[in-house]
């Protein structure tokens, strides 16, 4: 008995230790969040929640890393934060990185974060977010000097970002500067002007608006001039707007340096953190040959093309991107090459249903790498699972160029008519 004691006893110290060891592996490297608190320390311990952020298989770990670092980082953190957000597909997860980054009091938090918004394509859900963080942080804010650059900046770019900034956290005072710029020569400018004008509810807003919307050229600042009008009806009957920007998201903000965040230090961010996106663009808008800029940020690439007599389709790229004539010819080629695929997936089913017909509107993202992500069915008039499936799988298949960008936006609609003949010879 003895023996079978020593035995077992033995048995269960190793077996102890080894669960010990696993305990430690779990805790440093395991999907618990609760746990991830109490791994490191210091620097060391912000390099370990940032590579969980980026790279941790689980959305639980990476949601729990988000919050933690807007716990333990500062503004200097904001943009690698910002990084990984703009590389996550998880909703929840980039959502949590939003909040998390509007939990530093720090106005180094700003720079990047207007940047985001500025250049990336996100979820209304992300925009509000992003907004509630700005607002949170309005004290930061420097309006005397975001109104000299509205009026005064030579730089497109920093007028339509003063006009952009005074609607979310500027007051009354801030309305004759708006109007002001509702004469810019720029129409991004006059955008964001009249978007900020109805975002601060002056009453006397509504003149304004009313005349842009019937008046200005441009028909993105008409549309912008129309939301404006309705928005500040549904202010005047005190209607509470959904999505409220105006959501206190920090308790403590003594750390937070009022009219810290004016031009200048925008400028230096854009001085010392230009990625290559940035740089080529840059570049590309130099060259000669490049587009215009749209405002609605679409370009088309193919309206009513006919490509057999069963299938016509439209194509369009929704980017802040300058593409040059020659990048844009080649997606161009790839849209034609392609659509015959995309055919054979109608035909095979209108052979079973010869009065099978209509239109289907699909958006995907084209990656970096020129390869296909995010393939969705949007809407249309031809409700057939089997079409839907088979175009979904044959543009996962399509392959882009590379291009400048984490990713740009492409949308197609199909228009599918059956063929006279009846035989279905093609």
């Amino acid at each position: 008995m003895e023996k079978a004691g020593d035995i077992f006893g033995s048995f269960f110290r190793r077996s102890g230790l080894t669960l010990l060891c696993l305990g430690l592996v779990f805790l440093l490297y395991g999907s618990s969040p609760a746990q991830i608190k109490t791994n490191l320390k210091g620097s060391k311990k912000v390099e370990f929640l940032l590579d969980k952020l980026e790279f941790s298989p689980s959305y639980k770990v990476r949601i729990a890393a988000a919050n933690e670092l807007g716990r333990v980082a500062n503004g200097t953190l904001a943009d690698w934060m910002l990084r990984a957000f703009r590389k996550e597909k998880n909703p929840a997860v980039r959502l949590s990185i939003l909040y998390a980054v509007g939990q530093i009091p720090d106005h180094l938090v700003l720079p990047p974060l207007l940047e985001l918004l500025q250049q990336e394509l996100l979820e209304e859900k992300e925009i509000v977010a992003a907004e509630q963080v700005i607002w949170n942080l309005r004290r930061a804010v420097d309006i005397t000097e975001w109104t000299k650059a509205l009026l005064d900046s030579m730089s497109r770019q920093e007028r339509a970002l003063a006009a952009y900034l005074m609607g979310l956290v500027g007051g009354r005072t801030v309305y004759p500067a708006l109007v002001e710029a509702l004469n810019d020569t720029s129409a991004y400018v006059r955008t964001r002007a009249v978007q900020s004008l109805g975002r601060i509810g002056v009453k006397n807003g509504a003149e304004k608006c009313r005349f842009l919307a019937h008046k200005d050229p441009d028909r993105t600042v008409r549309k912008a001039a129309r939301t404006c009008v309705g928005e500040l009806k549904l202010r005047n009957k005190k209607t509470r707007l959904k999505n409220s920007r105006k959501i206190r998201l920090v308790k403590d903000l003594r750390g937070l340096k009022r009219n810290a965040m004016t031009p200048s230090e925008m400028r230096h961010y854009w001085e010392h953190n230009v990625n290559p996106r940035e740089l080529e663009e840059a570049v590309s808008f130099l060259r000669k040959g490049h587009i215009e800029q749209r405002q609605d940020k679409s370009i088309t690439l193919a309206h009513h093309k006919q490509l057999r007599k069963t299938i016509q389709y439209d194509a369009n790229l929704v980017t802040h991107y300058h593409f040059r004539k020659a990048d844009l010819s080649k997606l161009k080629d790839v849209v034609h090459e392609n659509v015959g695929y995309v055919n054979r997936c109608y035909i095979q089913e209108v052979k079973k249903n010869r009065k099978l017909g209509g239109t289907v509107r699909m958006r995907f993202l084209i990656l970096k790498n020129g390869t296909v992500s995010t393939v969705q069915v949007v809407g249309g008039s031809l409700k057939h699972r089997k079409v839907h499936s088979c175009i979904q799988k044959e543009i996962q298949k399509f392959k882009f160029p590379a291009i400048p960008l984490s990713y740009v936006t492409m949308n197609y609609t199909f228009s599918f008519t059956p063929p006279k003949d009846r035989t279905y010879k093609f």
